[in-house]
């Protein structure tokens, strides 16, 4: 009895095969691993890259499965471009100030008070540098490009002392990663103290740091708020760069229909997807961290004057480092500014 039964299952397979195809029966999605340093709780998974997977994969119509892998568990947040290269990951997410001197012509992005102010203008911004400048994207070799994005503004949290004039600053340690931001902090007066994203809660908890640079996003998706108060508002610190990547050989591979879904939602339209969305959160954000007690300061016109003549110093100097580089910091700088929110 058992055998005529599996003869019987082996008869209904075959007449399905034969009936719907064997590309229908055997067909499995593509299946690719998404690199990232942040957790699954994080209001730029869940608001952003999560939406992004969805119309991916229903853009492929069931022939894409994308998995993340959350908090470093592929590799760690500085081998984010290497292990892609490498093909440990499929796809990536990578911050620029991880690798000091590795992204120089990205690292202007991280320049205080460019004027970009939004996190939609910023990447526009970012994205036209690399499309029109060699010496942008040969920053980023033997990998393909998907998009580029960036936060919107980052300003100074601080933990018990409000900033309402320049001289409030001085003698404060601050959290400010990059080699930028700490040119920023030095011309500034205060003293820049650099640390991994997830350890910036304790340190200002436990009274290590008195601030931190943030947006508004950070301090309610890494629960700021609960320990700062004062938000400085009307001077900006800088955009923290983010890249998003393939694997080359990966990308190459993808069969054409699938190459097309993600060339589709890659590239200038991702850049203003994710820019607005990050955007409309930001506002949201900011009411979050007003109803949970933050005081939000604005510089007066004149010490606002003084910020701004000294960190202009310190993308005059950036710039001119470049050139000495050989690379074409002035010509960036000065494309730059045509995405000025005015």
């Amino acid at each position: 009895m058992k055998k005529k039964l599996m003869i019987l299952g082996g008869i209904f397979v075959f007449l399905m095969v034969g009936l719907v195809g064997p590309n229908t029966v055997l067909a499995r999605p593509l299946e690719l691993n998404l690199n990232l340093f942040i957790s699954a709780q994080h209001l730029r998974f869940i608001h952003v890259h999560k939406p992004w997977i969805d119309l991916l994969e229903k853009k492929a119509a069931g022939k894409l499965k994308i998995t993340p892998y959350f908090s470093n568990s592929l590799s760690p947040m500085p081998e984010k471009f290497n292990s892609t290269v490498a093909g440990i990951a499929d796809i990536s997410e990578g911050l620029v100030y991880v690798n000091p001197g590795r992204f120089p012509m990205s690292e202007l992005l991280m320049l205080p008070e460019l004027g970009l102010k939004t996190a939609t203008r910023s990447a526009q911004a970012w994205w036209h540098l690399y499309q029109t400048m060699p010496a942008m994207k040969k920053e980023f070799p033997g990998v393909k490009m998907l998009f580029l994005h960036t936060s919107p503004k980052m300003m100074i949290a601080t933990r018990k002392k409000p900033i309402r004039t320049l001289a409030d600053l001085k003698g404060l340690k601050i959290w400010a990663s990059g080699k930028v931001p700490v040119k920023t902090a030095k011309a500034l007066g205060f003293t820049p103290v650099a640390m991994s994203p997830g350890e910036i809660y304790l340190a200002l908890d436990k009274g290590v740091i008195d601030g931190t640079f943030a947006d508004y996003e950070i301090l309610t998706s890494r629960r700021l708020y609960e320990v700062t108060k004062y938000m400085t508002t009307n001077l900006y610190m800088n955009h923290t760069p983010f890249y998003m990547i393939m694997n080359q050989g990966v990308y190459d591979g993808l069969p054409g229909d699938i190459k097309t879904v993600f060339d589709d939602l890659s590239g200038e339209w991702a850049v203003n997807y994710y820019g607005q969305i990050r955007d409309k959160e930001e506002l949201h954000a900011k009411e979050v961290a007003a109803e949970k007690g933050m005081e939000f300061i604005e510089l007066s016109a004149t010490e606002l004057a003084k910020a701004k003549a000294l960190v202009a110093k310190v993308r005059d100097e950036y710039a001119a480092e470049l050139e000495a580089k050989g690379l074409p910091g002035k010509k960036a700088l000065a494309e730059i500014s045509k995405f000025a929110v005015k």
